[in-house]
């Protein structure tokens, strides 16, 4: 739930699905969010619509989904949130060829107001959780967007220690699991997750689009 407060707190922008809000339904979370009307880029790629008119047209119109995808993430991570599984799935697109970034669902919230850096102070760092003086158990946090964070399961020996600690306001959410395919080296290691594992992975999804294939098919 968490997650998904992080990506309405992201508010509207041009190139990031909005997400209106999240409701359990039936003890299972139902997002409620913006309707893109033209697929994913995945469809995109796998029917050849991408590739439809001449060299010239189809090159522009790669570009140009880079371009719009990579302004979505930019936004994103000016706002304290790292998305960790970007991929055509996750990039919906409109007849009017707007392109917008979807699905933070298992994003690191940083900064969103959560909690303030005020409320943090003399929070404690427990394996899997953090808990704040007169508050409700959140879910973990590391101090720094260099901070090494694992996945659900990461191997012993990744450099994380139970404890850590909290500074500056700095949420990381709750949340695991990536696409072996799109992923960084230092995701696929449970290494450090900062900005440029979403920058590595919007690159792979470009060479998808000029190669018309993936670069790899079983991950780094």
């Amino acid at each position: 739930m968490n997650e998904c407060e992080a990506w309405i707190g992201l508010g509207l922008h041009p190139h990031i699905v909005a997400c209106h809000y999240v409701r359990l339904i039936d003890g299972v979370p139902s997002i409620f969010s913006e309707w893109m009307d033209d697929g994913s880029l995945k469809n995109h790629i796998r029917s050849g619509r991408l590739y439809e008119g001449t060299q010239s047209e189809q090159l522009g119109r790669i570009i140009d989904i880079a371009l719009q995808r990579a302004r979505g993430l930019r936004y994103a991570h000016e706002q304290g949130l790292i998305h960790r599984d970007v991929k055509p799935d996750n990039l919906l697109l409109a007849a009017d060829g707007t392109v917008k970034v979807a699905d933070f669902g298992i994003a690191y919230a940083r900064s969103l107001g959560m909690r303030t850096a005020g409320e943090m102070a003399g929070a404690t760092v427990t394996s899997g959780s953090v808990t704040t003086p007169g508050a409700a158990t959140l879910p973990a946090a590391m101090a720094s967007e260099s901070t090494t964070v694992p996945e659900a399961g990461a191997p012993s020996g990744s450099g994380v220690s139970p404890g850590g600690t909290l500074s500056g306001g700095t949420m990381i959410s709750r949340g695991g699991g990536y696409t072996p395919q799109y992923c960084s080296p230092e995701q696929m290691c449970s290494g450090k997750i900062t900005r440029r594992t979403d920058i590595w992975s919007w690159a792979v999804m470009l060479l998808e689009m000029l190669l018309r294939d993936r670069p790899w098919t079983n991950g780094v």
